[in-house]
């Protein structure tokens, strides 16, 4: 948080709106309200609002209320929203709720904060190692124009050699039986999975799991790949890198790397790193999409050395699996936080 500023603040999931160098703020613990989405948010440091739809709500005695049970009462009360419409005076003000004696409310207020500051420290530490995963990828990879990374990992000196992706194997779009909407082409008893971009967006890219099946129908009608390979995005989550751990059959909004001749982690975070530029090159219709030969002819750098790409591929995989322990982590606190607030409050 800017320390010479005052956050202007805002009830849903972004919070943070900016910052204002005005000085007169709310500086009293307080809920924020969103008279029209009922996001609400607890605030115990200065700050300001700017949307009149933002309600500030306090305690009227705190002798007989707490208010950070308040707060979760609030979001317990289960008030459906009315459509776009203001809420607070005619539908959350008239809502009966049962509460508790001051020591109890304090009570669970202190536990609930120790489980929010977990959650909050969660949150913080994934958005960091994210942060840092970002940066070092600029680093251990050549900047334009450049044949050596800014940082090296010890032991690796010297050049890296120049080369285009289709010289490092062949590349292979999928392929999709027709209509996918057949039953025939599925079969829940298959080894084998059908890959999907909500397959993709859920496990981050590393596949380990699919929950469609193909037959021996549908397999006939596509590309299986019974070893891990590097699987790209060309359409929807266009550039997205894509690693298969499990038996999997390949639709044809997927480019697979066949006989990769480069470490298979190495490739996987440089493509990572080059997916915002696969935007830019693109080509639009529907939706954005990219060619096998666009793919074929992009230019990169990577070391001669099979051990440095493995070392490099190895250290972002490390970075990854942290990542995905604290999303785990934080999953589970969430999950712990809404079932106790099921069973603690009426």
């Amino acid at each position: 948080m800017d320390s010479k500023k005052t956050p202007v603040l805002t009830a849903n999931k972004g919070f943070i709106l900016g910052y204002t160098s005005e000085t007169e703020t709310f500086d009293q613990a307080c809920i924020i309200f969103d008279d029209f989405t009922l996001d609400s948010k607890y605030v115990d440091f200065p700050f300001m609002v700017k949307s009149s739809a933002l309600k500030i709500l306090t305690i009227q005695n705190d002798e007989v209320d707490d208010l950070y049970f308040c707060h979760n009462l609030l979001k317990q009360a289960k008030i459906e929203v009315m459509g776009h419409a203001r809420h607070y005076i005619g539908v959350v003000q008239p809502t009966k709720v049962k509460t508790a004696l001051i020591e109890e409310q304090q009570e669970i207020s202190n536990f609930f904060q120790n489980l929010d500051q977990s959650i909050t420290l969660h949150e913080k530490k994934l958005a960091q190692t994210q942060k840092f995963k970002k940066a070092m990828l600029e680093k251990m990879f050549p900047k334009q124009g450049s044949k050596r990374p800014e940082i090296r990992l010890n032991g690796f000196s010297g050049d890296w050699i120049e080369t285009t992706l289709g010289n490092l194997g062949s590349i292979r779009r999928g392929a999709s039986p027709r209509p996918i909407e057949d039953e025939k082409w599925f079969d829940k008893t298959s080894r084998v999975g059908w890959l999907r971009i909500s397959d993709v967006s859920e496990q981050n890219g590393r596949i380990y799991n699919i929950d469609q099946k193909l037959s021996l129908a549908g397999q006939q009608k596509t590309l299986v790949l019974d070893k891990p390979h590097l699987i790209l995005s060309i359409a929807a989550t266009v550039g997205k890198p894509v690693i298969n751990y499990v038996p999997t059959g390949i639709h044809d909004g997927f480019i697979v790397f066949l006989d990769l001749n480069a470490d298979l982690e190495f490739m996987f975070q440089w493509l990572e790193k080059f997916r915002s530029v696969w935007f830019k090159l693109g080509q639009s219709g529907s939706q954005l999409n990219l060619n096998s030969e666009l793919v074929k002819s992009q230019r990169l750098y990577l070391p001669l050395s099979k051990d440095e790409q493995i070392a490099i591929g190895q250290f972002f995989k490390k970075i990854d699996e942290t990542c995905l322990l604290l999303k785990q982590e934080l999953h589970t606190l969430n999950k712990l936080k809404q079932a106790l607030l099921e069973k603690m409050f009426v």
